[in-house]
C-alpha cells in the first residue's frame, strides 16, 4: 500500500480534507515565523500584523489617513518602521536622497518606481521603466525650462488678468476660492499643454474635462490598492461603473482631439506639445500615444496640485492675520501698481517665498507616499543594507509634521524658512521635498512655483479677504486619495483698504 493510498484513499472523508487543512496551518504558521523572527526586515520595528501581511498598510490607505497614521508609528518606533512583510516607512534625513536621488557607488544602485502604484500605462513619465521615463524627460524638460517659462510669461498672466477681472466682478460675494484656484490653473495647463484654455474662468464652471476629472479622483485609491493586492484584479469591474468607464474614455477623447487640433495648427509656441514633438539630438522620437498620454498627465500634474497649494494658502493665511498682514505689507510696499508685479520681481520677494514654503510643509499637495522598490541584488539605505524587492515610503505630510525635526510642526510659522527665529533655527529642512528629488523629481517644479508666487502676488496686492463661517475649520480632516479630497473653500473678497 503506497503512502498516498494510505491518507487519502482508505480513509473516512473528513481526514483527507483535514491533512489538506493541517498541511496549510502549518505553513501559514511558518510563514508568520519566518516574516516575525527570520525575514532580513525582522530588525525593524513596526506592528506585528504589519509584518506579517499587506492588510493594514493597505486599510490605512484606504481609509484616506495614512500620512496621519505613519506619524504615530513612527512617534512610537522611530525613524524606520515596517508597514508590510516586504515594506519599510522612512523619517530620517538622509532618507530622500538615499531613496530617491542619484545613486553612485557599490551597493548605492538606483532604487525603481514603486510596480504597485502605476499599474496601467508605460506610456507617460508617471508609469514609464527607466529608460523611456529619461526620454521622455528629455523631451519635455525644454517646455519647462527658465527660459521657456519666461517666455510663457505672457499666456501666464492673461489667465491671471482674467482671474483678477472675475474676482472684482464678486467683491462682497461669497466665493469658492477652491474652485476659482482650479479654473486658473487648468486654463494656464490646459494652454501650455493642449494649445488651447478649457475656458473655465471665461465661462466661470468648470469644463467636462476638469468636472470629470475630479469625479475621478475618489478611484484613485482603488488603482493603489490593486497593486498591493493584484489578485483582487478581477474585482474592479464591481468598483468601477460602466458611466465611469465611459466618462474617462471621453475625457481621453477630448484630449486627443485637442493635442491633433494644436499639431495640425502648426504654430510655432512655448507649450509642451511643441516640445514633445520636437525631435532632440540622439532621442527617439516620441509616438502619438506617447504625446497625449504625456499632455493628459501634464494637464493633471500641474494644475491641482497647484491649485491644492493655493486654496491650502488662503484658507491659512484667513486664520494667521499676522502672516497675512506681513504678507500684504510686503507686496503692497515692493509694487506701486499692479503691472510691476511680474516673475523677476516677485522673485525678490522673501515673505511671499517663505508663504509658500511653509504652506507646502504644512499642507503638501501630493501627502502620500511615492514610494521606490529595492533592486533585485539588494541596496543601501540610509547606511542600512536592505535585500531586494523592499518596498521604500517617504510619506511627505508625516515628514512634515514630525516634532522630531521640526519645532511646532502644526503651527504656521512662515519664519522658519527665513532664519530670523532661534526657536526655528534648528528645524532640519532635508526633511521637505514638496517636488521630490532625483532623476523622478516633479518636471514642472519651477512652474508650480511661479503660478504660486505671481497669483498670490496678484491677489494680496488687490483684494483683502476673509473665512467664511461655514469653511472654518476646511482643513481639518481631509481625507485623502492620492490627493486631497477639499471641499469647497468660501471667501468673501473686498477690495483692498490701502492704496
Amino acid at each position: 500500500m503506497s503512502f498516498y493510498t494510505y491518507l487519502f484513499v482508505n480513509q473516512p472523508w473528513w481526514k483527507p480534507l483535514a491533512i489538506v487543512l493541517l498541511v496549510g496551518i502549518i505553513y501559514y504558521l511558518a510563514n508568520i515565523t519566518y516574516y516575525l523572527y527570520f525575514h532580513p526586515l525582522s530588525k525593524y520595528p513596526g506592528n506585528k500584523l504589519d509584518a506579517i501581511s499587506r492588510i493594514p498598510h493597505a486599510l490605512r490607505c484606504w481609509r484616506g489617513r495614512a500620512p496621519m497614521e505613519m506619524l504615530e508609528l513612527h512617534r512610537k518606533y522611530g525613524d524606520i518602521v515596517r508597514v508590510g512583510p516586504q515594506e519599510l516607512s522612512f523619517q530620517h534625513p538622509d532618507a530622500w536622497n538615499s531613496i530617491s536621488g542619484h545613486r553612485i557607488g557599490t551597493g548605492h544602485g538606483n532604487n525603481e518606481k514603486d510596480p504597485r502604484q502605476h499599474t496601467t500605462s508605460q506610456n507617460n513619465l508617471l508609469g514609464a521603466s527607466r529608460e523611456k521615463h529619461a526620454r521622455f524627460r528629455r523631451a519635455l524638460s525644454h517646455g519647462f525650462s527658465s527660459q521657456a517659462i519666461a517666455n510663457q510669461q505672457p499666456l501666464i498672466n492673461r489667465y491671471i488678468d482674467l482671474l483678477i477681472q472675475r474676482l472684482d466682478e464678486r467683491v462682497g460675494q461669497k466665493i469658492d476660492a477652491v474652485a476659482w484656484y482650479n479654473w486658473t490653473t487648468f486654463d494656464i495647463i490646459g494652454d501650455l499643454s493642449l494649445g488651447e484654455s478649457f475656458g473655465c474662468l471665461e465661462q466661470a464652471r468648470a469644463h467636462f474635462w476638469v468636472t470629470t476629472f475630479f469625479e475621478s479622483v475618489r478611484f484613485f485609491n482603488y488603482s493603489r490598492l490593486l497593486g498591493i493586492f493584484p489578485e483582487l484584479t478581477p474585482l474592479l469591474r464591481f468598483l468601477i461603473s460602466e458611466e465611469t468607464v465611459r466618462v474617462a474614455k471621453a475625457r481621453m477623447e477630448i484630449t486627443t482631439q485637442t493635442v491633433e487640433r494644436r499639431q495640425a495648427s502648426g504654430r510655432n509656441r512655448p507649450d509642451y506639445i511643441d516640445a514633445l514633438m520636437t525631435t532632440k539630438d540622439g532621442v527617439e522620437p516620441l509616438t502619438q500615444t506617447e504625446i497625449i498620454e504625456n499632455a493628459a498627465l501634464v494637464l493633471i500634474a500641474g494644475s491641482e496640485t497647484t491649485a491644492t497649494a493655493l486654496s491650502g494658502a488662503t484658507y491659512l493665511l484667513c486664520k494667521h492675520p499676522r502672516v497675512l498682514k506681513k504678507l500684504q505689507d510686503e507686496v503692497r510696499s515692493a509694487f506701486m501698481i499692479e503691472s510691476e508685479i511680474n516673475l523677476d520681481n516677485v522673485s525678490r520677494l522673501p515673505y511671499t517665498m517663505a508663504v509658500i514654503k511653509e504652506v507646502l510643509r504644512i499642507y503638501p499637495p501630493t501627502p502620500m507616499s511615492n514610494s521606490r522598490v529595492t533592486p533585485p541584488e539588494g541596496n543601501v539605505i540610509c547606511g542600512e543594507s536592505l535585500p531586494g524587492n523592499t518596498y521604500l515610503n517617504i510619506f511627505q505630510w508625516t515628514s512634515h509634521h514630525n516634532p522630531k525635526y521640526f519645532a511646532d510642526p502644526d503651527l504656521f510659522v512662515p519664519e522658519r524658512f527665513l532664519g530670523t527665529e532661534p526657536r526655528y533655527a534648528n528645524d532640519n529642512l532635508a526633511m521637505m521635498e514638496p517636488f521630490s528629488v532625483g532623476p523622478r523629481n516633479c518636471i514642472g517644479k519651477n512652474l508650480a512655483y511661479v503660478e504660486m508666487r505671481l497669483i498670490l502676488a496678484r491677489i494680496v496686492f488687490n483684494f483683502d479677504f476673509e473665512l467664511s463661517p461655514e469653511s472654518d475649520g476646511w482643513m481639518e480632516g481631509q481625507i485623502i486619495n492620492t490627493l486631497w479630497e477639499k471641499p469647497p473653500l468660501y471667501i468673501t473678497m473686498s477690495a483692498r483698504k490701502q492704496r
